[in-house]
């Protein structure tokens, strides 16, 4: 029996859902790991991915501690810049 091949590695949407990986937040663009602060939230969190269902929409983030976190899009404060590190 073939196993069903996945098309994202978080998995693929059910029915009557829509996973979006980048989306434009306070004018800049965001895609999967850029770091977002949060309202009312500490620490850098990690943007996942944006679910729309049909009457709702909301932003399925990852923690500092790298928990997995859904919220609403207008909880985000600021979007950070990516850290670029030394190339090797």
């Amino acid at each position: 029996m073939a196993r069903k091949v996945r098309q994202h590695p978080f998995g693929d949407p059910p029915a009557g859902v829509e996973h979006q990986y980048s989306m434009r937040i306070n004018n800049r663009i965001v895609e999967r790991d850029t770091p977002l602060r949060l309202k009312g939230r500490r620490g850098e969190w990690r943007f996942i991915r944006h679910v729309v269902k049909s009457d709702s929409a909301w932003i399925d983030v990852f923690s500092p501690d790298g928990q997995w976190y859904s919220v609403h899009t207008d909880a985000v404060k600021t979007v950070r810049s990516m850290r670029k590190g030394r190339p090797r």
